[in-house]
């Protein structure tokens, strides 16, 4: 499978094999290998595409972020971070049922990832225990890749992709999925998590879809103040479900009220009830409630997360209350509802420290992430001038030409330009090039992280060479550079244009780079030794010492656009 070296096998189902891998930097990676018959399917490689982008776009948090997919003959594979840690079915199966702080954790942890991968235009499709590891980090979120994929062909036809005790009513009905119901979803998980059963029984067959759609859940056993946040999220009309934003709000919220979470979702179509399930239904009625199998994605549905424009986090969490306080329980609702008092969800809110951080992190980044959208990326084609380095001089020459961005060196001389863009205000980027090498000998690519003043030092390379190998250089601010990941063959580089991807996440403590050319994974390295921050990015080369040609780089495009986009 490409770059990638098979430790073994993790798990398989009807999506397909999950394998446990070795990345080129010997990092331990999950390869989800998709049903082969999938890809002989028309169409599939634009969806295949198209999935994963948008799957690429999901922010880390509380998630396993996707690293690299490509399709190679019959065999298309998506890869992503292997998160160590038993998963919540395994530990709940094992242990038994959680409580206290644990259990809060998973509530506000699978909170957080929903509101992630909403915000990124996907809908999981499959949220389950078996889909939530529970990490030293906290709970992750897991699989939200290749239902789309799933449902887009004849193999599965009209049948929905799903595990029937943790299915929404409309996937149970085959209806259109939205994100609320990976909310309602989200709900069940909670439930299992906190009693050791789904909360509509343990039968995968054909009654589990009649309870789906007509009973009320068993909630027995949950906290009252969580009881009442998981019965809104299960209301049987997705558009009276809570977003998963609004989860956060009110799981963090330092006050709770009656009915907290029930407002109108107009986007949303409710439900039929009066209708009984059938029992040729579009879900597999033998699939196992366990996690192990390839688990959907969706990708393409730009379904915008309902916050109002200008309101405090506060405020929006005190409206959600304020509405539910004006809204009647249903019949479909859980008896015997109680007012929440302070020994209602703030009391069980209490989350571990380390858990609770990376969960504030998460939801910072995702309240603030709509301000973040300006200025986040910046194309250039080279048919006009728009400010790049051009020089004239015997250690070497930056030009435009014929449509192209040159760089022209003698032996044993090295040129960085910096793009007319303010990079270091995207945060987090993804810098892509195509180029190639059009004479000479050298190293040749693309950079990032470079000191906005200083501009090209204290910067991140990831270089291509004439011997068709790749690396990732740290740049240091006194001429020095320290080789992070060293050159190494890279499948897939070709002799003549190559496209080059270069990923820069800047955390706490930590910078994540990622370099793929041609759409394939080929180095990674995460910088924890006085790591750069954001900062400029733009092109780079270096001619090899001891050549009599000069070295001459062609770049025919450069893009950046903000991975927080």
């Amino acid at each position: 499978m490409g770059p990638y070296e098979v430790v073994r096998r993790l798990g398989a189902g009807g999506m397909g094999v999950v394998y446990l891998a070795h990345a080129p930097d010997r990092e331990f990676v999950a390869v989800k290998v998709m049903n082969p018959g999938w890809v002989a399917q028309s169409g599939f490689q634009i969806r295949f595409e198209r999935e994963v982008e948008a799957i690429r776009r999901v922010a880390p948090f509380c998630t396993a972020p996707v690293l690299d997919a490509a399709i190679e003959g019959d065999l298309a594979y998506i890869v992503t971070e292997y998160v160590e840690g038993d998963t919540l079915w395994q530990t709940v199966k094992s242990k038994g049922p959680l409580a206290g702080a644990r259990l809060e954790s998973v509530a506000v942890g699978t909170a957080v990832a929903l509101t992630a991968i909403h915000r990124a235009g996907v809908t999981h499709r499959d949220l389950k225990p078996g889909n939530v590891i529970l990490s030293p980090e906290g709970p992750k979120v897991i699989d939200f890749g290749v239902a789309r994929l799933a449902e887009s062909t004849p193999i599965t036809g009209d049948v929905a992709i799903g595990t029937p005790p943790f299915m929404s009513p409309e996937q149970a009905l085959g209806e259109r999925v939205t994100h609320a119901s990976d909310v309602f979803s989200w709900g069940a998980v909670v439930a299992f998590a906190a009693t050791g059963h789904p909360p509509f029984g343990r039968s995968t067959g054909p009654e589990v879809f009649y309870c789906l759609v007509h009973e009320r859940p068993d909630l027995t056993g949950l906290p009252d103040g969580l009881a009442l946040i998981v019965n809104r999220a299960m209301d049987k009309r997705p558009g009276r479900r809570p977003t998963a934003r609004d989860l956060i709000d009110v799981l963090v919220a330092h006050e709770a009220q009656p009915n907290p979470l029930s407002r109108p979702r107009p986007h949303d179509q409710p439900a039929p009830q009066d209708q009984p399930a059938p029992h040729d239904q579009p879900a597999s009625a033998d699939q196992p409630v366990e996690g192990g199998e390839l688990q959907p994605v969706e990708g393409g549905e730009a379904e915008a997360e309902h916050h109002d424009e200008g309101v405090s986090d506060d405020q929006h969490a005190a409206k959600i209350l304020a509405i539910g306080e004006e809204t009647r329980l249903d019949p479909v609702e859980r008896e015997g509802d109680e007012e929440l008092g302070p020994r209602g969800v703030v009391g069980w809110l209490l989350l571990g420290a380390v858990i609770c951080s990376l969960i504030v992190v998460g939801i910072v980044y995702l309240v603030s992430a709509d301000n973040e959208r300006s200025s986040a990326a910046f194309d250039d084609d080279f048919d006009t001038k728009r400010g790049w380095l051009e020089r004239e001089h015997s250690d070497g020459v930056a030009r435009y030409f014929d449509g192209g961005y040159l760089h022209q060196l003698p032996p044993e001389r090295g040129m960085a330009a910096t793009a007319p863009v303010k990079a270091n205000e995207m945060g987090d980027v993804r810098v892509v090039a195509r180029v190639r090498l059009q004479g000479g000998a050298g190293s040749y690519g693309i950079w990032c992280g470079g000191n906005p003043v200083t501009q090209a030092t204290n910067r991140y390379d990831f270089y291509l060479t004439s011997a068709r190998t790749a690396g990732i250089v740290k740049e240091l601010q006194n001429g020095a550079r320290q080789e992070l990941r060293p050159l190494q063959a890279a499948p897939g580089i070709t002799g003549g244009e190559n496209r080059m991807e270069a990923e820069c996440r800047f955390g706490d403590g930590v910078t994540r780079l990622r370099l793929r050319v041609n759409g394939r994974l080929v180095a990674t390295y995460d910088d924890r030794a006085r790591p750069h921050g954001a900062g400029a990015c733009g092109t780079a080369a270096i001619s090899e010492a001891g050549s009599t040609a000069t070295m001459t780089v062609r770049y025919e495009s450069f893009s950046v656009r903000s991975l927080r986009e």
